[in-house]
């Protein structure tokens, strides 16, 4: 029987992510395995829509945000259209300035992230096994024994689901996946033109008595269409077999029928050279309520969560999620902290969801408005994108969910801050990666990463990083006092996902040595 400290099932984003920040956390790849049943990448334009926060983390593996849209298309304006009028945009560059280096959304197919990510971890040694599925599994007291396709078995001290939607390891832990499902289906269409289309390259939403519809341009002259679909354009399209949720199952519809009702839509017609990718979908807004089990399993991406595939929200959300368990996962293995520390992950994790699936929710609820209550949602964005253009700052800051700029973690590793005043930067917050660069800090170093301002931390530097679990220890800059809301003396501990664990006006080595004693190993025990 084969042993590896961690088995992380699906190469997908999710598991790869997981995989390179093992590696960024000095985790030796041979103690890990990394399985997928495909035999390569899916090369599908899908999960296109990749976020300012997401390549920020993405940032931490050689640069590989800054590489994956280096040649991308971005957009930074979102039009809204009423029966085919344009009404309102909002322009996202403008709430973004402060808050990202990346003032844009970017267009990158899923694959090219994959290939990104991939290429890290074969620079860093790591394999990916691939047409090796796992077959079963069975949670003991002190490890995980695991059956793969292959007929290999091994014993794992911990699993990772990153095996997507349909998630069999979900299912035989019979966690419920709780949700709703919208009652109509959708579709999506990505192609070549030889036409000319009206649009430019930013996001367009149209809204109609129908529902709603979304055109885009990416980099490569390919056009991405995506709409719900009413009951009446649906019912020729769906079968007679039900889903795993009760529901009729969807047929495909064939090219030229989807460009029509598109047309019907839009209220212009495009012509059409090439299909590059066509899809149909239903709308899940699900998840769980335990994102681990025993500690010892654990579920990321879309093994733990479905929501709208148009909002591009479901890579982003996964890559955020792989961040987190990532380094814990590290930690643990590395056998600096007490595996508690991996109970966070939970905790954390599953808070932010229910907020986020509340906000698609939302956002389908107010596309799907009828009548009267359609021109008041008009006139609602467009009030909003008037002031918008006043005060950027203020409106971009309090609608932040959909762009996971306002994840706020609140567990053991965020102690509670005695400085009520704080906005942006209260512990659990993350701290932009522009401010943490303009201090010198690059986001490869492994570890905690300590800040102190007012005070020459030299002294303290030598203490700490002998904990091995701190590997930056850096001197705040005056000018950026304000950017991180210091008025006095202060020590602040960034987490190795950005966020912001401790704030303290006193300016100690016990300060950071009773946080780490929070979730740390004996190792710690006589600092």
């Amino acid at each position: 029987m084969q042993e590896y400290k961690t088995l992380i099932v699906g190469a997908g984003p999710c598991g790869l992510a997981c995989a390179a920040e093992l590696v960024r956390q000095g985790v030796d790849p041979k103690e890990f395995l990394l399985i997928d049943t495909n035999l390569e990448s899916v090369k599908a334009n899908k999960g296109i829509n990749i976020l300012p926060r997401t390549l920020e983390l993405l940032d931490y593996y050689d640069d590989l945000g800054a590489k994956l849209v280096e040649n991308e298309a971005g957009w930074s304006e979102v039009r809204f259209y009423a029966e085919n009028q344009y009404f309102a945009s909002l322009d996202v560059r403008k709430a973004m300035e402060k808050q990202s280096e990346y003032h844009r959304m970017y267009n990158v197919p899923q694959w090219k992230t994959e290939l990104q990510l991939t290429n890290y971890l074969k620079s860093h040694g790591v394999n990916i096994n691939r047409g090796i599925s796992l077959e079963s599994f069975e949670i003991k007291e002190d490890h995980v024994q695991v059956l793969l396709s292959n007929g290999s078995s091994l014993k794992v001290e911990y699993l990772v689901a990153c095996d997507g939607a349909k998630s069999k390891i979900r299912k035989s832990l019979g966690l419920k996946y709780d949700g709703t499902s919208l009652k109509n289906g959708s579709v999506g269409l990505h192609f070549t033109t030889d036409g000319k289309v009206p649009i430019d390259r930013n996001l367009h939403m149209y809204y109609s008595e129908k529902g709603i519809a979304y055109m885009m341009e990416m980099a490569n002259g390919v056009y991405v269409l995506g709409m719900d679909l009413t009951e009446e354009e649906e019912t020729p399209y769906i079968s007679d077999e039900t889903d795993a949720y009760g529901q009729k199952k969807m047929l495909p519809i064939p090219t030229e029928k989807a460009v029509e009702l598109f047309h019907n839509r839009l209220g212009f017609k495009v012509s059409v050279k090439q299909v590059d990718w066509e899809t149909r979908y239903r709308v899940h807004h699900r998840f769980v309520e335990k994102y681990s089990v025993a500690n010892r399993v654990f579920l990321v991406g879309d093994a733990a969560h479905s929501s709208s595939p148009s909002a591009g929200l479901g890579l982003n959300i996964g890559i955020y999620e792989a961040s987190n368990l990532g380094w814990k996962l590290a930690f643990t293995m590395l056998n600096l902290t007490n595996p508690s520390i991996l109970e966070t992950y939970d905790t954390e994790r599953v808070k932010e969801i229910k907020k986020m699936i509340k906000f698609l929710q939302g956002q389908q609820d107010l596309g799907d408005m009828k009548g009267f209550a359609r021109y008041i949602r008009n006139f609602g964005v467009a009030l909003v994108s008037k002031l918008y253009k006043v005060y950027p700052e203020i409106i971009g800051q309090n609608n932040t969910t959909g762009s996971l700029m306002d994840v706020h973690y609140q567990s053991t590793l965020t102690a509670k801050s005695t400085k009520t005043e704080l906005k942006r930067m209260a512990p659990g917050r993350h701290v932009p990666n522009q401010l943490l660069k303009a201090l010198g800090f690059d986001g490869k170093t492994k570890g905690y990463t300590v800040i102190v301002f007012g005070k020459d931390p030299s002294n303290l530097e030598p203490h700490l990083k002998s904990t091995g679990l701190i590997g930056n220890v850096i001197a705040g800059d005056s000018k950026l006092a304000r950017e991180f809301e210091v008025s006095k003396p202060e020590l602040l501990i960034i987490r190795p996902d950005g966020h912001i664990g401790l704030r303290s006006e006193s300016v100690n080595a016990q300060v950071c040595l009773n946080y780490l004693k929070l979730n740390s190993a004996a190792i710690l025990a006589e600092l």
